[in-house]
């Protein structure tokens, strides 16, 4: 290059070395920030329903999980059930999908077809989840999947109808 060039091309960098990082600047400090909502608006959050009869309690269901599992009914005799389950120390895997199953889980790595799909679960937040129509009327299992490893994490039996037809609510 000839001086001429060098000189202007010295210019241009200089002003771009004190202009470019003002604009980043700039650009962040005028940027809108995210909206975020405290809650869900009850409008579209479902109505949570009251389980207050505790018709079932365990902590060691689940082998090397440490999570609390309590059996709640709406009523007794109960028309609704609802199972909650509470880790008691940090879930290693942040996409565990809970699901009910009639019955024994059995030993596959994926939920069984019939299964339902009744939340998610992560990290050490206590989950409160409607159980379906069927966990009145026949024993089933609770299964931990993992979405991301594509494989059961862990099976927990869970007696809801048992307990009930033995008149025992605790």
């Amino acid at each position: 290059m000839i001086r001429p060039l060098r000189r202007r091309h010295r210019r241009i960098i200089s002003v771009l070395a004190v202009l470019l990082p003002l604009a980043f600047i700039a650009g962040i400090a005028s940027r809108k920030s995210i909206p975020a909502m405290a809650e869900i608006p009850p409008a579209i959050r479902p109505a949570a329903p009251e389980f207050t009869h505790l018709i079932f309690e365990q902590n060691d269901l689940w082998g090397q999980f440490d999570i609390t599992t309590r059996v709640y009914a709406d009523t007794l005799p109960p028309s609704r059930l609802a199972v909650e389950l509470h880790p008691q120390r940090y879930l290693e895997y942040p996409d565990l999908l809970v699901y009910w199953s009639a019955g024994a889980a059995g030993a596959a790595k994926i939920p069984p077809q019939e299964a339902f799909l009744i939340g998610v679960l992560s990290g050490r937040e206590k989950g409160l989840f409607l159980l379906p129509a069927p966990a009145l009327e026949t024993d089933g299992s609770v299964i931990l999947y993992s979405l991301a490893q594509q494989q059961r994490i862990a099976t927990a039996a869970l007696p809801s109808h048992s307990i009930l037809s033995g008149g025992n609510p605790r």
